[in-house]
């Protein structure tokens, strides 16, 4: 490829993935703007339905790496930094796939009706983050299939009239049809603490830092139960040990917990295995909700064929075990209302959402990607979930700001 299609291939793919992926860059620096918003997500479907299968493997590049390229950052954590940008490459060619196969639609109306589904149907791993629909969260348009539909009708009737008639614009005055918005982020109830904290990958889980680590949690719920607070949700892990095999600290949590409902992440282990879990303290009881969707990759790679999981394990994570999951999602009732617990990667997985009680509490460890875009498109992920199933989603984390997400 020459200087001059080298330029034209950039040109014709670029704007494209921008504008597909500048909402999360709003988001990110907290200047989203609804009207840009949903400007550049109409810009962006535009574009993409008029692509050659070509382009489509370009622009699908592009959109891996905006959106993903900080899932190779966590590879700083496991001893092998030099895996950073081979993996954030990897993630671009696989996105560059998902984008090409696409593609292969030619027909500029079909491609937007099958775009309506096609990244439902298309999930590497059961990775459900790359969802057109979350470019309107923050926009004046709904986040439903059938809003994405109008829209992307709208388009397409656009481009099938913009030769043939001088009135081919007022054809958007449909997406009134797709006017919606999804609630934001809110304040918790005065009694609930979302005890959030900033404590990077490497220092939680230095061996040297525990007892610190542990006391300052201690303190934080003592001096929440002082204030008269109801409920204290704390991050993922942030007891960074296998806590079920510590019985002096559950006895103190136990304690502790008839003055305050205490919600917090820690590691449990028993002759099954070993899990990522939430533990609940409640009037001397402790009850443990084990997680039900693992990470791939990061905590699991039983998707893959029998034993290339445990190569996978061997070469990059010193053959550390995958973890066990629950069979099924769990729920607690907290002062009279049930609440589904989700741990991270959970709170982004609409498994977890379906059958759910209107509140879910979501603790997330967010240190593995810092500095990145992953928390903020994180959080629109959970606000699109909340918004679809009518879930208000208390999202406690570690590295990131905590909040209430949803009605």
């Amino acid at each position: 490829m020459n200087a001059k299609s080298s330029t034209k291939f950039l040109i014709e793919t670029l704007p494209a993935a921008t504008a597909f992926s500048l909402f999360i860059y709003l988001e990110t620096f907290g200047l989203s703007n609804r009207a840009i918003v949903a400007a550049a997500g109409v810009y962006a479907l535009y574009r993409l339905v008029q692509l050659s299968p070509k382009a489509m493997l370009g622009a699908g590049f592009f959109i891996g790496i905006f959106w993903f390229y900080w899932i190779g950052l966590s590879f700083r954590y496991v001893d092998m930094g030099w895996a950073v940008f081979p993996v954030m490459l990897g993630v671009g060619a696989m996105s560059a796939a998902l984008f090409g196969l696409l593609g292969f639609v030619r027909p500029y109306y079909l491609r937007a009706a099958v775009m309506v589904v096609y990244f439902d149907w298309m999930t590497p791993f059961g990775f459900e983050w790359l969802k057109p629909e979350l470019m309107f969260v923050n926009s004046f348009f709904g986040t439903a299939k059938w809003q994405l539909a109008l829209i992307l009708g709208t388009v397409a009737l656009y481009i099938f009239l913009k030769n043939r008639h001088r009135l081919a614009p007022a054809v958007f005055i449909l997406l009134l049809g797709a006017w919606g918005g999804t609630p934001g982020v809110t304040s918790p109830e005065p009694d609930v603490v979302l005890a959030g904290t900033d404590y990077s990958q490497d220092a939680k889980w230095n061996p040297a830092n525990l007892n610190t680590i542990v006391n300052d949690q201690l303190l934080r719920i003592e001096t929440a139960a002082a204030e008269g607070k109801r409920l204290i949700i704390l991050p993922e892990s942030v007891f960074p040990l296998y806590l079920n095999i510590y019985p002096d600290l559950v006895h103190e949590l136990l304690l502790l917990s008839e003055k305050i409902t205490i919600v917090t992440g820690a590691l449990y282990r028993d002759e099954t295995g070993h899990y990522n879990s939430t533990y609940f303290f409640d009037n001397g009881v402790m009850k443990v909700a084990h997680k039900v969707v693992l990470v791939p990759f990061g905590e699991t790679t039983d998707f893959l064929p029998k034993g290339v999981g445990k190569i996978i394990n061997g070469i990059f994570f010193n053959d550390a075990e995958d973890y066990v999951t629950a069979a099924e999602p769990t729920d607690f009732l907290i002062g009279g209302t049930m609440w589904r617990s989700a741990i991270c990667y959970e709170a982004t997985v609409e498994q977890m959402y379906e059958g759910a009680p209107k509140r879910m509490i979501a603790i997330t460890n967010n240190a593995w990607y810092a500095p990145s875009v992953e928390p903020a498109l994180q959080r629109l992920l959970i606000r699109y979930f909340a918004h679809r199933y009518g879930v208000r989603v208390y999202h406690v984390v570690n590295g990131s700001p905590s909040e209430v997400i949803g009605a």
